[in-house]
């Protein structure tokens, strides 16, 4: 009641709307989002500031696409999204018209979610000092946690990632989504410690959301992922395996076979692959992988190291008539998006040198080998790879973490 009275007399609010408040069987439902806009037109016109979060773009687009249910595979999302965001933002305009206010969308990118950082540790301390247990604080906790993550402030991270799972867990039980979402966030942190508290929490994650999810969630999904790419790392490569071609499968069947998610388990299962039965055993999936990251929508930095996994491969297997193009793709990728410093760049030009040696070019070889130890001189200490050193050549390592 406390949280509802200041609610009442803030001077902003923002509103959160699922899609099951705004659409029904595919369709706008229009009463539904007019009782919504009236309200909120209500605390408009009192002086508040209203800043309003809605789904149902994907939701809204299903039925003029002439889908009846919600599609599995990302490329039609995406497609229902589009058609569907247009009508929502329309539906709002006139809505909003109706009140004589006007309405526009804001964009977000990764550098705004950055500017809030600040905001976001303010707001925190806040609800903190409120002395109130609320799901808010913990939720807070937990996204200024991912922050911490991924700018791998990981003592940092850690605290905050514990904080919004054992104040969810204490709140709401073993069960609940936040619960399952912090002990995923907690165990990925844990593994980029090296702390073994990884295993429980990322094994409580999925577990839990095989319960409470339908079968080949995403959320499942990605939690299965993680616990296998931490067994891989734990050099647990028959358990590693099983969890990483689970989840495989399961991106493929729900987002296709070049989805991003499914390309990072296959690179994973490879090195897996690789490190329990050698490299003739990754050799098909290296080909699989370098071949749907060249046709795949890819971030630039995802698709180089995708494709840059292959024509080491070639050459530990002396097929080095086959490692040639291979080997100057991943040159270029690398290069293009400024990774001439990374592992994976000296285990390419190592290779190149290699395989130029054995097709009879010595002065080729003589060069990239020239590089290979410019490259040596350069590149500083990085953390720890994800799989050992397999590459002779004092290349530390094939391979490199996500």
């Amino acid at each position: 009641m406390k949280h509802r009275a200041e609610a009442l007399n803030a001077t902003r609010i923002v509103v959160k709307v699922g899609s099951s408040s705004l659409t029904q069987r595919g369709k706008i439902d229009l009463e539904r989002l007019r009782l919504l806009v009236d309200a909120i037109a209500a605390r408009r016109v009192e002086g508040t500031e209203v800043v309003l979060v809605s789904s149902g773009a994907i939701a809204a687009g299903l039925a003029p696409m002439g889908l009846r249910t919600r599609p599995r595979d990302l490329a039609t999302q995406q497609a229902a999204a589009s058609v569907g965001q247009g009508l929502l933002m329309a539906r709002y305009s006139d809505a909003f018209a109706a009140h004589g206010l006007r309405v526009g969308q804001v964009l977000l990118w990764q550098k705004k979610l950055q500017e809030a950082e600040p905001y976001l540790e303010q707001a925190l301390d806040r609800m903190r000092q409120t002395q109130v247990k609320a799901r808010a604080t913990f939720i807070a906790a937990g996204v200024l946690a991912r922050l911490k993550f991924f700018q791998e402030h990981l003592d940092q991270a850690e605290q905050l990632a514990r904080e919004s799972f054992e104040g969810l867990r204490q709140s709401y039980g073993d069960d609940s989504r936040d619960v399952l979402f912090a002990s995923r966030l907690l165990g990925s942190v844990y593994r980029a410690q090296g702390d073994p508290k990884a295993n429980g929490c990322l094994q409580r994650a999925v577990d839990g959301f095989r319960r409470v999810l339908p079968p080949d969630h995403l959320d499942t999904l990605l939690a299965i992922q993680e616990l296998g790419v931490l067994r891989y790392q734990q050099r647990n490569f028959p358990e590693a395996q099983k969890n990483l071609v689970e989840a495989l499968e399961g991106f493929r069947r729900v987002r296709g076979v070049a989805d991003e998610d499914a390309l990072w388990t296959l690179h994973y299962l490879g090195w897996c692959r690789q490190s329990a039965d050698g490299w003739s055993a990754a050799e098909p999936l290296f080909r699989d992988l370098y071949e749907k990251a060249q046709v795949a929508k890819l971030p630039p930095l995802d698709a180089a190291r995708f494709i840059s996994d292959l024509g080491p491969c070639l050459v530990m297997l002396s097929k080095y008539d086959q490692a040639a193009g291979p080997l100057l793709e991943a040159h270029k990728r690398l290069s293009q998006t400024g990774m001439q410093r990374d592992e994976r760049m000296r285990v390419v030009v190592w290779g190149l040198a290699e395989m130029y040696d054995h097709t009879g070019r010595p002065s080729e070889a003589a060069r990239w080998r020239e590089e290979l130890s410019r490259l040596r001189a350069a590149t500083q200490p990085t953390r720890a790879a994800t799989s050992p050193s397999t590459v002779p050549g004092s290349v530390e390592s094939a391979a490199s973490g996500r």
